[in-house]
This record gives structure tokens, sequence and C-alpha cells, in this order.
């Protein structure tokens, strides 16, 4: 699995900001005139302190590597405050969706925001710094673990590559994140991938189990079932029809009767073989 967090940021073009007259606040349905555009007499601070948060942003971007994890923070100020609600969207409304803004303005995609700020939220309780132990492993890697649950991440170490994580994760999250605590995350990528080798031996051995017969088999097993009652409706039909089908209908008198008469012999029959049918199914 690969994470695009930090080609996101540094390769994609941003949009230059600015102040909305119309502002939809948090919990509100109706739009308020939040800055006095018009009169030209004052920005609201709501939207200086987003452009100091982007600022921040951007010059964390072109040294992302490093400082990723200020860039989460930066936009979790950004969502948790609300300020892209004071960044105009359309006419001289601003933006009621934190992701959409992320999106138009500053060129992130919703997932890479959503992953930054989880990073922010879940090692760094939405603060500054990223704590020692979790230094050394990189957004990419940061990026998984910060879905892990119940503390499972103090499990793992540097050496832990993103593909075991993506298969831990997937190990630990099967389990609703109960497992034992005294394991190592290799022991557990263990467990993990032989519960898959049991899967997928149990999926072969069904499929090996499961007997499938010719046509011609299941023939002679319905014929079984088929009562001898049903042998004579089915024979008595077939040899009247054949009869009827010889009559002479030269005169056109008769032409109206006959066709009554084998559409009436035709519907019995296929009567006859629905009952037949469904018989033989309740059979098997």
């Amino acid at each position: 699995m690969s994470y695009d967090i930090v080609e996101t940021i540094v390769t994609t073009r941003k949009r230059v900001m600015q102040p909305a007259s119309v502002v939809q606040l948090e919990g509100e349905i109706q739009f308020t005139k939040y800055t006095p555009l018009e009169l030209a007499v004052s920005v609201d601070p709501k939207f200086v302190e987003l452009q100091r948060y982007v600022g921040h942003l951007e010059r964390c971007a072109k040294i992302i590597q490093d400082d990723f994890v200020l860039c989460g923070y930066y936009l979790n100020c950004i969502k948790r405050e609300g300020l892209y609600r004071y960044c105009i969207d359309e006419g001289l409304q601003g933006y009621t969706n934190f992701y959409k803004f992320c999106q138009e303005v500053l060129g992130i995609s919703t997932t890479s925001a959503k992953r930054m700020i989880a990073i922010n939220e879940h090692f760094c309780s939405n603060g500054k710094l990223l704590p020692e132990a979790y230094k050394k492993y990189g957004s990419s890697k940061l990026a998984i673990m910060a879905t892990f649950e119940n503390g499972l991440e103090g499990k793992l170490t540097p050496q832990v590559s993103v593909r075991e994580l993506d298969k831990l994760q997937k190990y630990y999250s099967s389990h609703e994140w109960q497992v034992e605590r005294n394991t190592t995350w290799k022991e557990d990528l263990r467990k993990y991938e032989k519960e898959q080798e049991e899967k997928r031996l149990a999926k072969s051995t069904r499929l090996t189990d499961k007997k499938f017969q010719s046509a011609k088999d299941n023939k002679s097993e319905n014929t079984v079932l088929i009562t001898d009652n049903y042998k004579a409706y089915t024979r008595f039909f077939d040899e009247t029809l054949r009869n009827a089908e010889n009559l002479p209908v030269e005169d056109k008198r008769f032409v109206n009767i006959y066709k009554e008469l084998t559409d009436i012999l035709k519907r019995l029959q296929n009567e006859v073989l629905k009952l037949q049918s469904s018989d033989v199914m309740d059979g098997l």
C-alpha cells in the first residue's frame, strides 16, 4: 500500500485565498454577513489567523520530509477552529466543507489531509511535537499506525515495513483490536499469515470436496423421483397430442375446434410438468 502524503503537498498547485464576506458558522444553517469587505474597513481576524496557519503549512511543506507532523498540526488547527469558513468559496460565501477547502485552496487531497490530521491527533495529542519514540517511522508508516487502537502501535519497531504494517492492521482489526500483549509484532505477523494460509486451505478443501455431477447423472437420479402417475400423465398427453396432429382438419369448420383442443392439451401438459418439477426439487 502506497501513501502519497509527501508528494501531494509538495507538487500540488495552491490557490490564492480571499476573505469571505458571508460565513456559515459551525452548527448554523444560515450564512452570516461577517466581514465588511465592501467598505474595505477591516479584514476579519479569523481570516488573518487562517492566513497565518496556511503560511506555516506552506513553509513546512517545503521541508515536509521532516515537518509533515507540523503540516498535520496546522491542518488540524484550521479544521478544529473552523477557519476555512472565512475563505471565499463561491460568490461572497465562505467554505462550509473543510476537505473541499483543502482540495481547492491548498491542493491537498482529502485522503492526505485525513492522514496527516490523524497522525497529529493520534501521536501528538493535537500539538506540534511528535514523541521521540515515533520519530523514526516516517509519514507513510505513521499514517497506518494512526488507525491502530488500544495502544497496539506500541508493539511496533521502526524496522516494520509499510507492507507488514498493512497486514498487521488487518490482523488487529479483524480481532477487534484485542490481541495478546506479550507477543511481538513479528509473532503477530506470523499468526496473521498462518490464519490466511488456513483460510486458503479451507477454501481449497471445500472446493475439492464439492462433487459435481454430469447432466446425464442428474437425469438418471431425477427419474427415480418421477412417479408412475407422472409417467402415465406424460405418456397420455404425448400420445393425445400426436393423435390430434393426425386429425384431418381440411374442413374449415373444425379449425377453431382443433386449435382450442391442442391449446387445452398443451396447457394441461405444462401444469403436469410444473408439478412434476416441483416434486423432483423437493426430493433432492
